[in-house]
C-alpha cells in the first residue's frame, strides 16, 4: 500500500526551525560555583597496559563552570591524559601505587583524588601454614588467609619477599563459608620482605608493624591505602624518635607514614635518597636533621607533619618534589638551598603559620599553589624568577604587597583571595594576566597594567551553550571581587589596552572592559565611541545610580550593568543591538525592576519593541538622573504660595522641568511658583537630579 503524503511538510520544516531559534534564546543562568566533584568509577586496580576513562562528576549538577585539570603523582606507574574539561584517560605503566588528582580550575581548586594499584597477572597458587601464595616472575606473594582467623595479628614466613594484595584476607575463599573475623591490626615483617601493600578493606585505622631488622624495614616499600595511625615496634620497642645511619643510603616509601608516635627524626651522612610519602602525617614529628648528602627531597615527604616547626635543607638538594611540605600548618622556618632552581606544586600549601621565607636568588620556577599558605606577610620574588605557576600565592591572606620582576610574563590565578593585599607592582615583562590573577583581592585599591600586557584574561558566556560568538559576550575574568579598587592604570605604550581615568577599555576605546566596583561615584557618562560593553563590565559595583550611555553604543554584553541602577540614560535612537545576553543583562538580576530607562525623544517605541520595556522619552539626555533624596533636596510650601528648595541657597539659579523635557522655570530657588504635584527634573549647574512634588 502507498504511504500517504504528508502534504504540509513545509509547516513542520518551519515549526522545527522555529524551535530551533527559540532554544538557542534560552538565557544563561547565573554562574554557580562548584561545591563538590568526585571520580568515577572508584575502582583500585589495573593491571599492565591497561587503559581506564576516569569522569569528574560536579556538585550541584547546574554549576557553570565544569573544568578540572588531571594530574598523576607517578607517571612511571600510570600516566592520565585529559580528553575533555571533565575526563581522562588513564594508562597503566608499570607495577605500583599511583594517585590520580583531578582539580577544579575555577579558582576555588577543589580536589578529588583516586589511588589505584597497578599489578600484573598471577598464574600459580599454592598454601603454607593455612596462607596462600601466588608467584609470579619467581616472586612469593602473600596474599589470602585461609580459613577463620581469631587473632588480628598475621606473622608472615621468612620466605616471603613482597607482601602483596592484604585486602583479600577478607573475602577470599568465602565460598566454603570462611573469612576474616577482624580486621588487621598488627603485622610481624620479615627482614625478607622488600613491598608491602595493603587495602583499605583489611585493616583498620590503628596498625601495628612489628620488624626486627631497621635497615630492612627502611629499605621497604610501604603502598596501598595507608591506615589512620601506624605505630611501628623495633624488637617489640616502640619507636619515638628515629636514627638512621648513612650506611642505609636511602628509605623506601611511606616507610614511616602516619606515625603519630614519631617526634624526631635525624637521618645520617651518607643516605642520598628518600622516597614518596616517607614521613608524610607524621602529625607529631617535631624535629629533622636532614643530611648534607640528601639529593632530593621527595613527593609528599613530609606532608600533613602539622607539628613540625623548622627544617634545614641543605645545599646539596638540587630537587624538590611537589607538596613536600603541604599541610605542615605550625611550620615556621624554612631554609632553602641557594641552589635549588624550582619551588615545585603545592610545596608550602596549607602552611598556615609560614610568614616569611627567603627564596635562592636563582630561583627559576614557581609551581601551582605553592604558598598557598594563610599566614604569609611578605616575599621577595628574585629578579631570576621566570614562571608563577596557577594559583602560586592565592589564599595567603595576610600578604600585603609583592613586586612581580620582569622575567616573569604570566600570572594565572596568582593572588586570588588574597583579600589583605593592598599593593602590587607587575613587571614590564609580563605579557598575560590569565583568569582570577586579582579575584577577591578586597583591598587592593589600583592595579597597574604594564606596556607589555598583551592578554587579559576574558571569558566567552556564549561558548558554553555552543554560539561562536566571543567577542560582545565576554568578561575579564582576570580582575573581580575587588570591592575597594579604585583605578585600572594602563601604560600609554601599551598596544592592547587603554583606560579613562581608571576604567579599561581595549585600545582602541571601543570596547568598556571594566569598571573598579571600588568606586563610589553615583553617577558614570560612558564616553562617546564606544560601541560596546563587555560582560560583567559593571556587575560588582555597588553604589552608581546612574549610566549615561551614548550614540555609539551596539552592544549591552551579559550582566554588563549594576543591580544599583535607578536610571539609565539612552542617547542613541537605536536600542544597542538585540541578543539574549544584553536582554537578560538587564533583567536577571543585574538591574533591578525599578529602573527608568530614559531615551530621545520618538525612540520610546524602538526601545519597548527590542526590549519588552517602558521607556521615557525626553529631551533632556545630557543630564544626572539620580533621586532628588540622594543629594537632601526638598520642595516645601511658603506661606504666599510659592515654592522653596531645601539643600541650595536661595539666591542660587535653578532650572525645573517637566519629565518630557520642557522647561517650567528658571531662576533663583527661593521663588519658585507652585507647580503642582509630579515629578520633576530639576538642573542646578551641570547636574540634574529628579525630585517629587
Amino acid at each position: 500500500m502507498r504511504k500517504r503524503e504528508n502534504k504540509n511538510w513545509w509547516l513542520v520544516w518551519v515549526a522545527m526551525c522555529c524551535l530551533s531559534f527559540t532554544t538557542q534564546a534560552v538565557p544563561l543562568a547565573e554562574d554557580i560555583p562548584v561545591s563538590s566533584i568526585t571520580i568515577s568509577p572508584s575502582i583500585d586496580t589495573l593491571f599492565l597496559g591497561q587503559k581506564l576513562t576516569l569522569t569528574c562528576k560536579f556538585l550541584p549538577v547546574n554549576a557553570t563552570q565544569k573544568s578540572v585539570f588531571w594530574i598523576s603523582d607517578d607517571e612511571n606507574v600510570a600516566t592520565v591524559k585529559a580528553v575533555n574539561d571533565s575526563m581522562a584517560v588513564v594508562t597503566a605503566q608499570s607495577k605500583g601505587v599511583v594517585t590520580i588528582l583531578a582539580t577544579t580550575e575555577d579558582g576555588l581548586f577543589l580536589n578529588a583524588r583516586l589511588k589505584l594499584i597497578v599489578d600484573d597477572f598471577y598464574d600459580k597458587v599454592f598454601l603454607i601454614d593455612s596462607i596462600s601464595y601466588r608467584m609470579s616472575r619467581e616472586e612469593a606473594l602473600a596474599v589470602d588467609v585461609v580459613g577463620f582467623i581469631e587473632t588480628t595479628h598475621l606473622i608472615i614466613p621468612d620466605s616471603v619477599k613482597i607482601l602483596d594484595d592484604l585486602y583479600s584476607v577478607k573475602s577470599i575463599l568465602l565460598e566454603k563459608g570462611k573469612t576474616l573475623k577482624k580486621k588487621l591490626a598488627a603485622l610481624s615483617v620479615p627482614s625478607t620482605v622488600k613491598r608491602i601493600l595493603l587495602r583499605e578493606d583489611c585493616i583498620g585505622k590503628n596498625f601495628s608493624v612489628y620488624v626486627s631488622d631497621l635497615e630492612a624495614w627502611c629499605h621497604t616499600d610501604f603502598e596501598g591505602e595507608y591506615p589512620d595511625s601506624v605505630a611501628i615496634y623495633l624488637n617489640n620497642k616502640l619507636i619515638t624518635d628515629l636514627d638512621i645511619p648513612g650506611s642505609y643510603g636511602y628509605l623506601g616509601r611511606a616507610v614511616f607514614v602516619n606515625n603519630k608516635n614519631l617526634r624526631g627524626v635525624n637521618i645520617g651522612e651518607g643516605v642520598t635518597s628518600v622516597n614518596a610519602y616517607a614521613f608524610a602525617g607524621c602529625s607529631n614529628l617535631e624535629r629533622v636533621i636532614l643530611p648534607k648528602s640528601l639529593k632530593e627531597i621527595s613527593y609528599g615527604m613530609f606532608r600533613e607533619c602539622k607539628n613540625l616547626r623548622g627544617v634545614d635543607i641543605g645545599e646539596g638538594v638540587t630537587s624538590v618534589n611537589a607538596y613536600a611540605f603541604a599541610g605542615c600548618s605550625n611550620l615556621e622556618r624554612v631554609i632553602l638551598p641557594e641552589s635549588l632552581k624550582e619551588i615545585p606544586d603545592g610545596m608550602f600549601e596549607d602552611c598556615e603559620n609560614l610568614k616569611h621565607i627567603n627564596l635562592p636568588q636563582e630561583l627559576q620556577n614557581i609551581g601551582s599553589v605553592a604558598f598557598s599558605c594563610t599566614g604569609l606577610k611578605e616575599i621577595n620574588l628574585p629578579k631570576s624568577l621566570k614562571m608563577i605557576g596557577y594559583g602560586a600565592f592565592s589564599h595567603c591572606n595576610n600578604l600585603v604587597s609583592v613586586i612581580v620582576p620582569d622575567s616573569v610574563n604570566t600570572l594565572y590565578s596568582t593572588f586570588v583571595g588574597c583579600d589583605s593585599l593592598q599593593t602590587v607592582v607587575l613587571g614590564e615583562g609580563l605579557k598575560t594576566i590569565e583568569r582570577s590573577t586579582f579575584g577577591y583581592c578586597t583591598r587592593l585599591s589600583e592595579i597597574y597594567i604594564p606596556a607589555g600586557v598583551t592578554k587579559i584574561d576574558q571569558k566567552p558566556y556564549a561558548a558554553t551553550i555552543g554560539y561562536e560568538y566571543w567577542g560582545p559576550c565576554e568578561k575579564v575574568r582576570a580582575i573581580y571581587g575587588c570591592r575597594n579598587l579604585q583605578r585600572v592604570v594602563v601604560s600609554p605604550d601599551n598596544k592592547y589596552y587603554s583606560d579613562i581615568d581608571g576604567v579599561l577599555f581595549d585600545k582602541g576605546k571601543n570596547d568598556l572592559l571594566y569598571y573598579p566596583e571600588g568606586r563610589t561615584s553615583v553617577k558614570y557618562d560612558v564616553p562617546e565611541g564606544v560601541d560596546t560593553i563587555a560582560s560583567y563590565a559593571f556587575y560588582y559595583v555597588k553604589d552608581l545610580k546612574s549610566i549615561h550611555l551614548p550614540t555609539t553604543l551596539k552592544i549591552i554584553g551579559y550582566r554588563a550593568l549594576p543591580g544599583s541602577l535607578t536610571a539609565i540614560m539612552s542617547q542613541s535612537m537605536n536600542p544597542p543591538e538585540r541578543n539574549y545576553l544584553g536582554i537578560y543583562s538587564l533583567y536577571e538580576g543585574a538591574v533591578s525592576s525599578g529602573v527608568e530607562w530614559y531615551v530621545p525623544l520618538g525612540a520610546g517605541d524602538r526601545y519597548k519593541m527590542a526590549y519588552g520595556i517602558d521607556v521615557i522619552e525626553t529631551s533632556l539626555l545630557n543630564v544626572d538622573m539620580v533621586d532628588g533624596d540622594e543629594k537632601e533636596l526638598r520642595f516645601y510650601m511658603l506661606p504666599d504660595g510659592r515654592l522653596s528648595v531645601s539643600g541650595v541657597l536661595v539666591d542660587t539659579i535653578i532650572e525645573i522641568y517637566s519629565i518630557n523635557g520642557r522647561q517650567i522655570y528658571k531662576g533663583i530657588a527661593g521663588d519658585i511658583p507652585y507647580l503642582g504635584q509630579g515629578l520633576y527634573l530639576v538642573k542646578i549647574g551641570d547636574e540634574t537630579c529628579k525630585v517629587i512634588i
